[in-house]
């Protein structure tokens, strides 16, 4: 008598989670294939944006990419944190610019001080 409805609860929170999944994974895009590109694969997501400027951080030995937080809305990329000097944080908004997808660069960066 009372396993319909558990039944139903539990269908519809698997619905709910696998909704939730398929959002993460677009980076809330729904248009947009696993790969983080819209249907006709020309814009990046912002997650894809994202994870393509922390893969160019991470692989630039000259950068501490740990020190370096990055939030990308709208093809917006905000980067917080701190870095070593000024030359460094130059080349840092320079690969952001350069990462398809990327409309603005917000860097508020800080230069550590000694």
């Amino acid at each position: 008598m009372f396993r319909l409805p558990a039944l139903l609860i539990a269908l519809l929170l698997a619905i709910q989670i696998t909704a939730c999944g398929t959002l993460a994974a677009t980076g809330g895009h729904s248009g947009s294939s696993e790969y983080g590109f819209d249907s006709k694969g020309t814009t990046p997501s912002d997650a894809s944006i994202g994870a393509a400027i922390r893969r160019q951080l991470i692989q630039d030995p000259d950068i501490n990419a740990g020190r370096v937080a990055i939030n990308t809305t709208e093809g917006m990329v905000t980067l917080d944190g701190e870095v070593s000097d000024e030359a460094t944080r130059q080349r840092i908004i320079s690969l952001c610019r350069k990462t398809p997808g990327v409309k603005q660069v917000n860097a508020r960066l800080k230069l550590i001080q000694d």
